[in-house]
């Protein structure tokens, strides 16, 4: 098994991400063959890395990757739902923290589109969209990943701010 980390780690937290929004796996494009299981996921790598900058020192490298993540079924109207279920899930904040908790940052995801081959004669209906992550090389252990879902009804309690200079501290809440 591979270290948790890079791209092992994205595609690892994209996997549970897939089981928990979607209740089907996340395959790697080059592995489904002729999959008779529906539905899927699947994701390729269309840029492995491109640096965002040299300022990483000896803290690990920083830089961005790019999905394709394309959700199969056999059905034209399934696979299109689960598409914007796994778009909406990636844009919104309850499974931010996934990725945050390990210094994964998705930045931008691209709208769904239809990307089935052949259709007509062929079954596997296909909706997708290209995601692109910002990644700090890192190795983490599973004991540091955080699969928490917060809520997105989750509201803020109260915002601190604190003046290390004066050593003052001031709640919002105390106002």
């Amino acid at each position: 098994k591979p270290e948790l980390r890079d791209h092992y780690l994205v595609a690892y937290i994209l996997g549970e991400l897939v089981q928990q929004v979607l209740g089907c796996d996340l395959i790697a494009q080059a592995d489904t063959d002729d999959r008779e299981d529906y539905p899927f996921v699947t994701f390729g790598f269309i840029t492995m890395e491109s640096d965002e900058t040299s300022d990483w020192l000896e803290d690990g490298m920083v830089y961005a990757t790019q999905l394709q993540l394309d959700c199969h079924a056999d059905n034209l109207y399934q696979a299109a739902q689960m598409a914007q279920k796994l778009h909406s899930a990636l844009c919104g904040r309850a499974y931010r923290n996934w990725f945050k908790s390990v210094d994964i940052v998705p930045q931008r995801v691209l709208g769904a589109s239809n990307r089935t081959v052949l259709e007509g004669i062929n079954y596997d209906h296909d909706f997708g969209f290209d995601v692109e992550f910002l990644v700090k090389s890192k190795v983490w252990t599973e004991d540091q990943l955080n699969f928490d879902v917060i809520p997105a009804s989750a509201a803020i309690e109260s915002v601190g701010v604190s003046n290390s200079v004066a050593n003052e501290k001031t709640n919002a809440n105390n106002n």
